[in-house]
């Protein structure tokens, strides 16, 4: 492959990655304006302890799935099923629940709903 085919291919991944979060960021804004402050707090604080995004407990590549639902629900391994995790990301994304499978796209929703919380979430 050419140099050029490359670097052609290397401009198209990097601007699918980044439409993929963008979209993520504006569905998970989105959601968190109607989203109750505990599931807000909760997704905020397991993105900063770095929990999300592991394969603990949730094996192969769309894990985090189950980890960000588990996380806006409080809900632990074993209190739900693949179904109740899939039924929620397809009401949140209208239909489109496969979306939150995109790992950009899930980095984005997380974004996005945390920034929300930090512009709304009380100060001690």
């Amino acid at each position: 492959m050419s140099k050029e085919k490359l670097e052609r291919l290397r401009a198209r991944v990097l601007a699918e990655t980044e439409r993929e979060r963008e979209e993520g960021y504006d569905a998970g804004r989105a959601w968190a304006f109607d989203a109750a402050a505990a599931k807000l707090q909760r997704l905020d604080e397991a993105a900063r302890s770095r929990t999300l995004y592991s394969t603990e407990g949730y094996p192969g590549p769309t894990a985090h799935v189950y980890q960000i639902y588990a996380a806006i629900t409080g809900e632990q391994e074993g209190e739900f099923t693949a179904d109740d995790a899939e039924g929620f990301w397809t009401d949140v994304l209208h239909g489109n629940g496969e979306r939150i499978r995109n790992r950009e796209f899930a980095r984005g929703f997380v974004n996005g709903a945390r920034e929300v919380w930090a512009e709304v979430k009380p100060t001690a």
